[in-house]
């Protein structure tokens, strides 16, 4: 932060550092360097940009939880969790730590990551444009961080690298960047698009769901690309099964 201060037409400018010596400072950047590079391990035999940057994505979010108390505090003194080592290092970020931690690890493994801000659903948020494979696309890890009533959490995928038209639904006063491309949205680049459903349907997903329990995870995300299609599988899945 900085205050300015004239007196006698000489004007004062106070700078008011989040570190109070360069000691602190230096201990806090290598912290910040070696949260970094544990998340950069994970690249080791990746080459494809997709998946370098969701390894990077469900990491982050697996390493941070929204600090609601950060988010309403006025005082400054959680100033921390709007940058990259509030996400990365503390574990506690608001939506701008968010996303200089995405853009500090995407840049790490030579992905173009910029920041964006705007409104989400009417309140102050920022998060990410990448460029994957030469397209740009929205990325927002704030929205992806889902939380449960139980304090449980969930990554999601729902805002990872979609298009102008996709985050407009929810995100707004923003200078549109131009992402129009689809290729590596995660639903479309993971093949868990559905335009229908019916007995094949419900194959696709044993298949998913196989695939998942393979792997050990637990969450299955689909997208349907209608809604008529969206109830039918809500109808068989949850309730005739």
């Amino acid at each position: 932060e900085y205050s300015v201060r004239t007196v006698n037409n000489v004007t004062g400018i106070q700078l008011q550092y989040l570190v109070e010596t360069k000691e602190e400072l230096a201990q806090q950047q290598q912290q910040l360097a070696a949260a970094a590079g544990e998340a950069q391990a994970l690249l080791a035999g990746v080459t494809d940009p997709f998946e370098q940057e969701l390894a990077l994505h469900d990491w982050l979010i697996r390493r941070v939880s929204y600090s609601d108390e950060a988010a309403t505090d006025t005082s400054g003194q959680s100033a921390a969790a709007y940058t990259a080592y509030g996400a990365l290092v503390e574990g506690q970020a608001v939506c701008e730590g968010y996303a200089r931690g995405m853009q500090l690890l995407l840049r790490e493994a030579g992905i173009k990551c910029t920041l964006l801000s705007g409104l989400g659903n009417g309140t102050d948020h920022m998060w990410n444009v990448v460029t994957i494979n030469g397209r740009d696309y929205h990325l927002d890890p704030t929205w992806n961080d889902v939380i449960h009533p139980d304090n449980g959490q969930d990554v999601s995928h729902v805002y990872f690298n979609i298009t102008d038209e996709q985050i407009s639904i929810d995100h707004s006063d923003f200078e549109a960047p131009g992402c129009v491309a689809v290729e590596d949205n995660f639903f479309v680049k993971t093949g868990r698009v559905m335009d229908s459903y019916g007995s094949d349907g419900r194959d696709r997903i044993a298949a998913y769901l196989k695939e998942l329990h393979d792997r050990g995870e637990t969450i299955l995300e689909i997208r349907f690309t209608s809604r008529d299609a969206y109830l039918a599988a809500g109808s068989d899945l949850f309730e005739n099964y």
